[in-house]
């Protein structure tokens, strides 16, 4: 659930170390999108979800069926210009809530 939108270039310094978006100089159109505390965060354990495959990163091709797939060839996610889109985005948050993701909901500042 999403909590707030703002600009990037609003956020103040004290609050740096919370996005990505204001860890480089954001541009004009960067916004920062923040979900209700309990719901979103980052993941504290990785889950491996890319393999090389014809010279590039792509989704393992078992996920690409777990998830029901993705928009995008083949799972090509290596330094994609476009975020890629599920297939059927129910089934891919069913696979992501069977890994029992636990959420950190702070960045620790560097």
């Amino acid at each position: 659930m999403v909590e707030e939108i703002v600009p990037a270039k609003s956020v103040p310094k004290s609050r740096w170390a919370e996005n990505a978006h204001t860890c480089r100089v954001p541009s004009d159109t960067d916004i920062i999108v923040r979900a209700n505390p309990g719901v979103s965060g980052r993941l504290r354990r990785c889950i491996p979800i890319g393999e090389l495959r014809h010279r590039v990163y792509r989704v393992r091709n078992d996920l690409l069926d777990a998830w029901g797939g993705l928009d995008l060839k083949d799972g090509y996610i290596h330094r994609s210009v476009r975020l890629p889109a599920f297939r059927d985005a129910a089934k891919f948050h069913r696979w992501f809530r069977s890994q029992k993701p636990e959420l950190v909901p702070e960045n620790n500042p560097a």
